[in-house]
């Protein structure tokens, strides 16, 4: 009989196995500014795209005197890439950021204005599920961004037209990879309005 039981057990073990090691990563419980790449994420802008990612190098805290820390460019200026540390919606100006969304803004800085990135890079070769939502964040205009999923900077996966508040479109997409290929989540101004533009982004990657 307990030869029977451990062998049901080592059978057991090896149907949940997989399933167990399988990984995942959410982009805004991952978020940390410890570093930059942070893992598998990277916080960046682009000037266009295609072009290369210019990696944010300022760390933000109480950017609008809330519980919020950001990465973003010289001084904290825009662009950046928001999280929301409290477990509550953060409101200031006409936005209001949600708790598990990201706030990315592409702003001007005089130079720009540039695109908003949060990229994963695959820390290994495989099949993966890539998965979440966008939604407007500005409800004065109300928000108006392109925001795209982006294959190793060429392929669209996505491109959709945010231009209402509080609205979210999900996405959901399998992809095989190769390791250190890159999926970008990438906001842009539509028309290349940059007023605006503050829009949230929710998204999690799932080894299959």
């Amino acid at each position: 009989m307990k030869l029977l039981k451990s062998f049901a057990a080592i059978a057991l073990l090896l149907i949940v196995s997989p399933a167990a090691s399988a990984q995942t990563w959410n982009a805004v419980k991952d978020f940390s500014l410890a570093s930059n790449p942070n893992g598998v994420w990277s916080y960046g802008s682009l000037t266009k795209y295609g072009a290369p990612l210019t990696l944010y190098t300022t760390t933000c805290t109480n950017l609008f005197g809330l519980p919020d820390s950001a990465w973003a460019t010289q001084g904290c200026n825009t662009p950046y890439v928001l999280h929301n540390d409290s477990s509550q919606p953060i409101c200031f100006e006409t936005i209001c950021v949600p708790p598990d969304y990201f706030q990315l803004d592409i702003g001007n800085n005089g130079a720009g204005p540039f695109i908003s990135v949060v990229r994963w890079t695959a820390p290994q070769s495989g099949t993966f599920t890539i998965y979440g939502s966008v939604e407007g964040l500005d409800w004065f205009a109300p928000t108006h961004t392109d925001l795209r999923v982006i294959y190793n900077s060429n392929k669209e996966l996505l491109k959709v037209a945010i231009d209402s508040y509080e609205s979210p479109v999900d996405f959901y997409r399998q992809l095989t990879v190769s390791s250190g290929d890159t999926i970008d989540f990438a906001m842009n101004g539509l028309d290349g309005n940059w007023s605006f533009c503050s829009t949230g982004i929710q998204f999690g990657v799932r080894q299959n």
